[in-house]
C-alpha cells in the first residue's frame, strides 16, 4: 500500500457474535489517527460491518469454521483510511446484486448499497484462494 504501514491488523473468527469486535477496534483505531467527527467514524465503521456480515451470511453460509482477516490503513498527510477485509469463502458477482427496491422497505439486501454510498471506493476482488474487499475513505 505505497509505503503506509498497518495501523491493525485482525483475524477474528467469521461469526455474527464477533462483528462488534471489529466495530469497536475500527472506531478506537480511527479515533486515534485524528478523525474527530463520530459520524464520520461511524460510517466507516457501518460500511464495514455491513461486509463483514454479507462474508459471515454469504461467503460462509452454512459454514463455522470461515475467518475474516481485516487490515486497516491510515495515510495521514491525505487524511485517507484504506479497509480491507479478506475472506477464503464462496465468492460471488456484487454487480449481479439486484438494488434494492427502497419503496418497499426491504429488511435485508441494503449493506452493499451502504457502504457503496457511505465509502469513497469500494472495490471486490475474487482468486482461486481468497476474496478481497477494500473500501476507501478520505476526510475533508
Amino acid at each position: 500500500m505505497n509505503d503506509v504501514q498497518p495501523l491493525l491488523t485482525l483475524d477474528i473468527l467469521a461469526a455474527n457474535a464477533f462483528m462488534a469486535v471489529i466495530g469497536v477496534c475500527v472506531e478506537e483505531t480511527l479515533q486515534r489517527v485524528g478523525i474527530t467527527v463520530q459520524q464520520d467514524r461511524y460510517n466507516v465503521q457501518l460500511a464495514l460491518h455491513e461486509i463483514a456480515v454479507n462474508i459471515v451470511n454469504h461467503a460462509y453460509a452454512g459454514r463455522s469454521d470461515g475467518r475474516i482477516r481485516l487490515v486497516v490503513y491510515y495515510a495521514a498527510e491525505s487524511r485517507c483510511v484504506t479497509l480491507e477485509l479478506f475472506d477464503t469463502g464462496a465468492g460471488f458477482d456484487p454487480n449481479a446484486v439486484a438494488e434494492p427496491d427502497l419503496d418497499a422497505l426491504p429488511e435485508h439486501g441494503l449493506g452493499l448499497m451502504l457502504a457503496y454510498s457511505l465509502m469513497d471506493q469500494v472495490e471486490y476482488t475474487s482468486t482461486d484462494t481468497f476474496n478481497r474487499w477494500r473500501m476507501i475513505k478520505t476526510f475533508k
